[in-house]
């Protein structure tokens, strides 16, 4: 099981099978954790991630456009 996050969002650039591939990084970061996951973004050029841990704390890539707002706001 999936032990690795809470969530996991990674964004590629666009491309005919980008949302397929978003899909396998943020499944791998899941899976695998922050510390071994990051480290393969170097592999898919363009690629960004933000990931939120079992223990509520947020880890971004540096080039991550966008607001993450944990724990959520009413």
């Amino acid at each position: 099981p999936a032990t690795g996050c809470m969530s996991a969002t990674v964004t590629v650039p666009g491309g005919p099978q980008a949302g397929e591939q978003a899909d396998a990084l943020a499944t791998v970061f899941c899976v695998l954790g922050v510390e071994k996951s990051f480290p393969l973004l170097r592999f898919v050029p363009g690629a960004e991630a933000v990931v939120i841990t079992p223990e509520g704390k947020v880890h971004r890539s540096p080039g991550f456009k966008g607001s993450v707002q944990w724990p959520p706001t009413d």
